[in-house]
């Protein structure tokens, strides 16, 4: 081939590649997948102290409960339950009748004495 040949080549390919080509991007919607059973959706607002909240171990991974709402993490983002499996229905009832103790604070009274072990006792000499 001649220069003159991959020249005209070049003009017409870059001739081709400018000539107005336009790209539209519509973004999808978001679908809504079932997994175990219930059904699922894209979380549009997650709580900044979601990580604080009570969480369950629960296919595959945690699942958070705040305000009644069950989020959990996925590589895709967050997610929460559209209809509450039975499981995490179990877990939210034990959760609100029973919540945890605080990690810090005053131990409960002891109701009775302490014991102790490993010391002998000697009466004091007089």
């Amino acid at each position: 081939m001649s220069t003159n040949t991959i020249a005209a080549c070049a003009a017409i390919a870059c001739s081709l590649l400018a000539g107005g080509c336009e790209a539209t991007f519509t973004p999808v919607e978001p679908v809504v997948t079932v997994s175990a059973g219930a059904s699922v959706a894209p979380a549009v607002l997650v709580p900044p102290d979601i990580f604080s909240s009570p969480r369950v171990w629960f296919d595959g991974s945690w699942a958070y409960l705040v305000d009644g709402v069950w989020y959990y993490p996925t590589s895709r983002g967050w997610y929460v339950y559209l209809r509450e499996p039975a499981p995490l229905a179990r877990e939210r009832t034990r959760i609100t009748v029973t919540p945890r103790q605080p990690a810090y604070g005053y131990p409960p009274p002891r109701t009775t004495p302490p014991e102790e072990f490993g010391r002998e006792r000697r009466p004091l000499p007089p």
